[in-house]
């Protein structure tokens, strides 16, 4: 097993960890190179690997102690044509900005060598372990469609799942259709909520027949009520005008319930005052002593009601 120099921050690293921890900046990890160079001068200086034969997604991550955070991927030998040592591993991130840099680098005296496609699958998991210090706002690019979950992965999570439902929780209770039982180890139906929710409205007196009968009355009194649109025109103000009533409206069966002003300032209007005679009505409107008198003619809704 190979032996790495540690993962070292390169310097464009340093730059983005600082803009995370002190300006509050977005640091995502995209992805994870494989290299088989060697670094000639120091590797903080590199802007990427020295030589990448293997390009990984990555599959999961963990914020650690100490500021640590751990890059896991999951590495096969699948596209790799001849045996290829294992030297550089690469961890690549962006910040706001959406530029990628090598983030951070690890070497190794003492490679891994990796066999090629041909020889027999190799598959592992890789995990890489880099510093992101009291960085709030770290994350990484994670495609679901390129990643499987590996026994590590299944092994973490399910140390961390929850335990089972109690036996007498709610996804477990028997159930009733009965409304009249008074138990806490029966779950109720919604059969059952619907005949206590009967119930409770019978009590109040909301029974079907009721109901019908309440809609009854109100379609009745909406039946007594007529209403008529109608213009004054702003001549008339102040004198009395007449206005033919509606289709089934005279003097011995309706009275007049109130008249509405439609469409211009009630400001100027003290009062209607109204009288019927015949097939009219005879309305007169009342200016406020000082107003204006209005410069169009006036929309009004006048309604009566039976008698």
């Amino acid at each position: 097993m190979a032996k790495y120099t540690g993962n070292s921050l390169t310097n464009l690293g340093k730059d983005l960890l600082a803009r995370a921890v002190i300006g509050g900046e977005s640091l995502t990890f995209t992805k994870v190179e494989l290299g088989k160079g060697v670094p000639a001068g120091d590797p903080e200086e590199l802007t990427q690997l020295v030589e990448t034969f293997k390009t990984l997604s990555i599959t999961s991550t963990a914020k650690l102690e100490g500021g640590s955070y751990r890059v896991r991927t999951a590495f096969s030998n699948a596209g790799i044509t001849e045996d290829t040592y294992l030297r550089e591993i690469g961890v690549f991130a962006r910040g706001e900005d959406g530029v990628e840099i090598l983030y951070s680098y690890c070497y190794t005296n003492t490679p891994d060598l990796i066999p090629a496609e041909g020889a027999g699958v190799l598959e592992r998991v890789e995990d890489v372990i880099t510093y992101i210090s009291n960085a709030a706002n770290v994350n990484a690019v994670i495609d679901q469609s390129k990643v499987y979950a590996t026994i590590k992965d299944l092994t973490e999570g399910l140390a961390g799942k929850e335990d089972k439902f109690d036996k007498n929780s709610g996804f477990n209770l028997d159930k009733t259709d009965n409304a009249e039982i008074d138990s806490s180890i029966l779950l109720a139906t919604a059969k059952a909520v619907k005949k206590a929710w009967d119930k409770a409205m019978e009590a109040l007196g909301f029974t079907n027949t009721n109901k019908a009968a309440i809609l009854n009355n109100t379609e009745q009194i909406e039946n007594l009520i007529v209403q008529m649109p109608a213009t004054i025109p702003k001549e008339k103000v102040g004198t009395y005008y007449a206005l033919e009533l509606p289709t089934g409206v005279t003097p011995a069966t309706h009275r007049v319930l109130g008249i509405a002003d439609r469409g211009s300032s009630l400001s100027s209007l003290a009062v209607y005052k109204q009288y019927l005679s015949g097939n009219y009505i005879y309305v007169r409107s009342y200016l406020v002593v000082g107003s204006t008198p209005p410069s169009t003619d006036l929309g009004v809704d006048i309604s009566f009601v039976k008698i």
